[in-house]
């Protein structure tokens, strides 16, 4: 019988108090026992400590000091995984119950894969889904056509630890994209594979970086898309921007100015019935 893999998670966290339990509950709650789970916070002031503290004795790693950002947390983290298997969990975003297991399974059917992707709900902070996203276009050209031809939820994203010894390490001048960099260096190295099973929830609220900058995360991934050579997909992402008669004279300015600092660093490199809740972890049966 073969040894199942280890599968290594790391959460990057920072001042997320109101959802980081919910979080750990969902990794430390699968029905896996080779798991590695490793947190990385960036130095919370508020109770984010003693949520991490409950649990640090199932945890194999964690520390909490400042850092350079979310990718830099990622990069650290992933440092420390010795996995076949990684994925990277935000501390507003869980897991949803037999996840890694399911992933596992679609490793050893696709073993010549790099990344293996599911299913993500978007919801509320009091679990109400706001929408279901199912991988759509998963080869190299799709993807960088990001939220276009293709597109998948990063929580629901595990990849092969070679394909990121290979290729990966995040880039830290990325403040939103540097997850779709990352995929699209993966793919020359293998294919991505999909499941329309649904292995994991993003929580959308306010604070979120992706809610509150829509703008500046827009602008880099024109800048990625540039990047990896992708000029016809950057350009129509931008005249589309600024073609929007909703986009006040303020913000084509930020937008317009976040892009020329990026450019100057490019330089150098079934229909059933869906539910409308998702259960959080803690409500979640010993049976997963």
């Amino acid at each position: 019988m073969n040894k199942l893999p280890i599968v290594s998670i790391v959460t990057p966290s920072y001042n997320q108090g109101r959802f980081v339990e919910k979080t750990i509950q969902s990794v430390l709650l699968q029905d896996y026992q080779d798991l590695e789970y490793i947190i990385i916070d960036g130095g919370s002031t508020d109770d984010s400590m003693d949520i991490i503290r409950k649990y640090e004795d199932r945890l194999d790693y964690w520390v909490s000091e400042r850092d350079r950002g979310q990718a830099h947390a990622i990069n650290k983290g992933f440092a420390r995984a010795h996995g076949e298997i990684f994925g990277w969990l935000n501390s507003d975003d869980f897991l949803l119950p037999g996840a890694i297991r399911h992933i596992v399974e679609m490793r050893q059917k696709n073993p010549k894969a790099v990344a293996w992707v599911g299913g993500c709900y978007r919801i509320d902070p009091d679990g109400r889904i706001l929408s279901k996203v199912i991988p759509n276009g998963l080869d190299r050209d799709s993807l960088a056509d990001w939220g276009g031809r293709g597109y998948f939820h990063q929580p629901s994203c595990f990849f092969a630890a070679e394909a990121w010894h290979k290729r990966g390490l995040l880039d830290e001048t990325l403040d939103f994209t540097f997850d779709l960099d990352l995929w699209l260096r993966l793919l020359s190295l293998g294919p991505f594979t999909s499941t329309v099973r649904v292995i994991s929830a993003a929580i959308i609220h306010k604070d979120a970086k992706t809610q509150a900058q829509r703008l500046e995360m827009h602008a880099e991934t024109i800048a990625v898309q540039f990047r990896h050579g992708y000029r016809e997909a950057a350009i129509l992402r931008l005249v589309g921007l600024l073609e929007r008669p909703s986009l006040p004279s303020q913000m084509r300015g930020i937008l317009q100015s976040r892009l020329r600092g990026l450019a100057r660093r490019l330089m150098f490199w079934n229909r059933d019935e869906e539910p409308r809740y998702v259960q959080f972890p803690s409500h979640w049966s010993k049976k997963g």
